[in-house]
């Protein structure tokens, strides 16, 4: 990871589990590379989650698997999720 470029998660939730990708941007070939993988499985209670949680809950973790970083560097989000959309500027 490196720790000078801006951060691409990819995050999907369901009631089996919540899954994330963090992904930066190649200077050589522009194209997107994974640089971590998480999962989790989802707790008897989140599997009571509308699709809406479920999605935030695994952005939430993506979030906290590179705090330190989000913070300082500009973030993007891919998600499959219309009601999880949201840009600020």
């Amino acid at each position: 990871m490196d720790l000078n470029k801006d951060l691409v998660l990819s995050t999907d939730g369901s009631v089996h589990g919540l899954g994330l990708c963090v992904l930066q941007k190649d200077d050589e070939d522009g194209l997107l590379h994974a640089v971590r993988y998480g999962a989790f499985s989802a707790t008897p209670h989140q599997a009571n989650y509308s699709a809406d949680d479920l999605e935030l809950t695994a952005l939430m973790y993506a979030l906290k698997s590179v705090e330190q970083l989000a913070l300082l560097r500009h973030v993007t989000v891919i998600t499959d999720n219309s009601h999880v959309f949201w840009e600020s500027h």
